[in-house]
């Protein structure tokens, strides 16, 4: 704790419960709250409470700052309302997808569709180069069909236009008309065609 904070402290408690508050800081202790304070030995509760109103705690404020396409179930659970339970559910979804290409997907995972992701999506970040992709030029039928966002009939057509024309490239599948609108705009991000 600085000099000039020791000595206000003085300046409001007894000597005793100043250099027990010293020393919690000097520990690494914070205090956030009237109750951290009162928690601290020698410090008077009745003191406390007489004069509450002049006590100025700094604000918890959340840091989130992590990669959504490479967070820990530990990463998401400091996001408030975000449990154990729906940090699991994420990290199941985002093995399903391949990853995350935009913060709106996160409101796909069970349970989420009404969370409010928006005040926290500025401290967070999304590297679309961390997707697992599926080349066209080896994934199967059926293995494409397992991702959320392929439905059947825009599975046939994109393997129709391979099968039509083996040097079509990603872009001109994409272009298909009859593609689902849906999802056409996410396909970018999971699919990949080596030349």
């Amino acid at each position: 704790m600085p000099r000039m904070a020791s000595w206000r402290c003085s300046n409001f408690f007894s000597n005793f419960a100043s250099n027990n508050i010293v020393k919690y800081y000097e520990k690494g202790g914070e205090i956030n709250s009237l109750a951290d304070l009162k928690s601290i030995y020698g410090v008077d509760s009745n003191f406390i409470n007489s004069y509450k109103d002049k006590f100025v705690f700094p604000k918890n404020e959340i840091v989130l700052n992590f990669e959504i396409n490479t967070a820990s179930r530990l990463d998401f659970e400091k996001i408030p309302g975000i449990g154990k339970a729906y940090a699991e559910r994420i990290l199941k979804y985002r093995e399903v997808l391949g990853g995350f290409c935009s913060f709106s997907q996160l409101n796909e995972v069970y349970g989420l569709a009404d969370f409010d992701f928006q005040p926290f999506t500025k401290q967070l970040s999304i590297e679309t180069k961390e997707i697992k992709k599926y080349d066209l030029n080896k994934v199967e039928f059926k293995t494409l069909l397992k991702h959320p966002y392929f439905e059947y009939v825009d599975v046939k057509i994109i393997f129709e236009q391979l099968k039509d024309n083996p040097e079509v490239s990603l872009d001109e599948i994409l272009e298909a008309p009859s593609l689902n609108p849906k999802h056409k705009s996410k396909y970018k991000f999971y699919l990949q065609k080596d030349e």
